[in-house]
């Protein structure tokens, strides 16, 4: 279980103690992404539901996904501000120098209030079991998201991305896409399939961008994937709920 120490201790706050993480033990721990992304769904649900009855829903979601921000350290939340303060530079060079500067931009934070708000309202839409559901569904797709798009992507120039992907085999990015649908389908039942296909299309145009931005993906990247793809399952969560279409969470 060093893999799933590894993946949590670096995609969370929570502490475990595994030491220093070089590239090739956190390419192997790239399997476990989606388990520990489940995991945190899990949380981030449990806050909801623990919370839904005593101050409603609105706080309760808004609760919940701090919750979530918290655990993980803001994370991805990083990669996604700097993606978009870097999308209005004009050159790569530019580009690159905001993807490392640590300040925070007006486009960043526009898009970092945009995600929060977001997974905020959706989250608010759904009742409570609904909710646990498209949580645990939404984190667990979205890593998975994040594996598929490094491999299926060329490597950008430096940073974290190229530090481990280069460093990744098949078989542990097989296994970590597979495992993301499936504990989202155990989650969320036959809403699994939308939820694939907005990860399938989110992956391809940020990838797309990333080939135009930097010439491959970054770590900024791979976060920035991970919260869009999180906030269209989230979407699909609330559209469920609202249109009253069937019970999202099919073991309630």
């Amino acid at each position: 279980m060093s893999g799933f120490r590894a993946a949590t201790g670096f995609l969370t706050r929570v502490p475990v103690n595994v030491g220093h993480l070089d590239q090739g033990s956190l390419a192997r721990a790239v399997r476990w992404f989606p388990l520990v992304g489940a995991l945190i769904g899990l949380f981030v649900g449990a806050v909801y539901l623990s919370f839904y009855e005593i101050v409603g829903p609105m706080a309760a979601a808004t609760l919940a996904v701090i919750s979530g921000v918290a655990i993980t350290g803001a994370f991805h939340e990083d990669g996604l501000a700097d993606v978009f303060d870097s999308a209005g530079s004009s050159s790569r060079e530019d580009r690159l120098r905001i993807l490392k500067d640590p300040r925070l931009g007006t486009y960043g934070a526009a898009a970092l209030f945009g995600s929060l708000l977001l997974r905020m309202t959706a989250l608010a839409s759904m009742d409570r079991w609904t909710g646990v559901a498209f949580c645990v569904c939404a984190h667990s797709v979205a890593r998975a998201a994040a594996v598929g798009l490094m491999r299926a992507s060329s490597v950008g120039p430096d940073g974290l991305g190229a530090a481990y992907v280069r460093e990744l085999n098949d078989n542990d990015v097989a296994i970590a896409v597979a495992s993301g649908l499936v504990l989202g389908g155990l989650a969320a039942g036959p809403w699994i399939m939308p939820s694939g296909v907005v990860a399938l299309c989110v992956a391809a145009v940020v990838g797309w961008r990333a080939r135009r931005a930097l010439g491959g993906i970054s770590g900024d990247y791979l976060g920035a994937t991970e919260q869009l793809v999180e906030i269209g399952v989230y979407m699909i969560g609330a559209a469920v709920s609202m249109n009253s279409l069937i019970d999202a969470a099919w073991w309630r």
